[in-house]
């Protein structure tokens, strides 16, 4: 930074972001700054020197989300339908992970990652498919090993030796689990 000749050394610099947060002044002329919203900002940086003359200027700027986008559930899914979902969110411009079109037909067995989970886009998720006979047929949303002697539910009581969150039940008189004990047509619904 130069001063022109005669002109007061400068004293502090104070930012002023637009969003309703603190103005700050310091002795250095760098600022970072983190907004809490989106939108359309209007920062203002003022330079004072040591005679109290002051200077600022204005600039606009906006401000984008991070992008991010939510591991989608595809348990239970047929690979046709976790194909389709998956294509779902890349047409939203969230690509999540790369779509691979030779998966066998079958089922989502299990997923590397947390349903629900907020994740940055090209994160990779891990999806283990299997032939569909190794998912019970009496439930869906969820593939149940039908050679397992008992599924209990996570958020229940039961000592297992599997369990399961929540699963449709499209015929309550086929759940050789019990998992529907309230007959809505969803096991494991409630806490």
């Amino acid at each position: 930074m130069s001063l022109d000749d005669g002109a007061a050394p400068i004293d502090a610099y104070s930012f002023d972001f637009g969003d309703a947060s603190a103005i700050t002044s310091q002795a250095i002329p760098d600022a970072t700054h983190t907004y809490s919203t989106v939108g359309w900002f209007n920062i203002t940086a003022t330079v004072t020197d040591t005679n109290g003359l002051s200077s600022a200027t204005s600039v606009a700027v906006r401000v984008h989300a991070k992008p991010s986008t939510i591991v989608p559930d595809l348990v239970g899914l047929s690979t046709k339908g976790a194909k389709y979902t998956l294509k779902d969110a890349d047409l939203k411009g969230r690509r999540l992970v790369k779509v691979l079109f030779d998966w066998p037909e079958g089922a989502v067995y299990s997923q590397s990652l947390r349903p629900g989970k907020l994740v940055s886009p090209g994160t990779r998720v891990t999806y283990t498919i299997v032939d569909w006979p190794r998912c019970h047929p009496a439930y869906k949303g969820a593939c149940l090993d039908p050679h397992v002697t008992d599924y209990d539910c996570i958020n229940g009581e039961g000592d297992g030796p599997e369990f399961t969150g929540r699963v449709r039940v499209p015929d309550p008189s086929n759940d050789p689990y019990d998992l529907d004990r309230d007959g809505d047509g969803f096991g494991c619904d409630t806490a």
